[in-house]
């Protein structure tokens, strides 16, 4: 088991695609919206969407468990199927590894 932070993990971007384009694609409104304003006149920034970020992540044998900062629990098997489940919500949603979600 290993213990640590998003930028402790080596392949990310290589494992969990889905999650990684999802925030830049997110991250890319809020830049064209900024750069929208940028004509030279005073306008107020909008306000960025809330991200939840990683606080805590657990690498077992069969799996990678996130801990998200909406305390949402993220498990992501080797297999590629994955588990969400969001105590704000009232959700739980199984993804299995051919993208059907349940």
């Amino acid at each position: 088991r290993s213990w640590g932070g998003l930028g402790e993990a080596p392949g990310l971007e290589a494992r969990h695609p889905r999650a990684v384009d999802a925030t830049r694609e997110a991250l890319r409104g809020v830049t064209r919206e900024a750069e929208s304003a940028s004509d030279g006149t005073t306008k107020e920034a909008p306000l960025a969407p809330y991200l939840p970020h990683v606080k805590n992540w657990l690498r077992t044998k069969h799996a990678v468990l996130f801990r998200l900062s909406n305390r949402t629990i993220q498990v992501c098997f080797q297999d590629g199927s994955e588990v969400l489940l969001s105590s704000e919500a009232s959700a739980c949603v199984f993804t299995s590894k051919a993208g059907a979600r349940m």
